[in-house]
């Protein structure tokens, strides 16, 4: 990343600013959330209230514009 700059990349292409912004916007209105296994909190599978690390991940992904999906 460039100074000052945060170093956010999903897979595939490097983010855009746009991408980089709705991401760590869409991570940081998580803050309060309660953290729950396989929670998927806002996302339409898993559990519906509370969040875990990749449930974080994947709304700040699908906040970015980038597809994203899960194995169940």
């Amino acid at each position: 990343a460039n100074a000052g700059e945060p170093a956010v990349r999903l897979i595939g292409r490097k983010c855009t600013a746009k991408e980089r912004k709705a991401a760590i916007a869409e991570a940081r209105a998580c803050i309060g959330i309660p953290w729950r296994h396989m929670g998927r909190q806002g996302l339409p599978w898993g559990h519906d209230v509370g969040l875990d690390c990749i449930g974080l991940v994947m709304r700040a992904v699908v906040a970015a514009g980038r597809p994203v999906g899960e194995r169940a």
